[in-house]
């Protein structure tokens, strides 16, 4: 399997959602220690918190995290945790989402009202 492949990449998805209950804390805590310093490693672990999650408590963070990094001054960190918020079952994830809605950076604002829209699709109606 060549690194970066395809083949790759699903393979560490289907490790990373039989670890998701367990992962999430060790996650939240990286993100806590990085701060806003690299921002390609923050995007990479906030796509992993797109896994689903094992509590209600940490549910809760989790979209907190997200809302948090959704209102980065980084676009790349921004749209990353946009990505995520789209399929977070929480009504709080629309608080991320709808701030970045009419963003001065056009990649930004895409990956908003795309996020908004499926949620629509997939039946939120809030």
């Amino acid at each position: 399997m060549a690194w970066g492949s395809h083949a790759a990449m699903v393979s560490s998805r289907r490790s990373l959602e039989q670890q998701a209950g367990s992962l999430v804390p060790e996650v939240l805590s990286r993100l806590a220690a990085l701060g806003e310093g690299d921002t390609i490693l923050i995007a990479k672990l906030v796509a992993m918190l797109g896994v689903k999650e094992s509590s209600d408590a940490e549910s809760e963070r989790v979209v907190e995290e997200l809302v948090r990094r959704a209102l980065s001054e980084s676009a790349l960190v921004a749209k990353a945790a946009l990505r995520v918020l789209a399929y977070h079952p929480s009504p709080a994830a629309l608080g991320g989402i709808l701030e970045r809605r009419h963003d001065g950076d056009i990649e930004v604002q895409s990956y908003a009202r795309a996020a908004l829209a499926e949620r629509v699709r997939l039946g939120d109606t809030e």
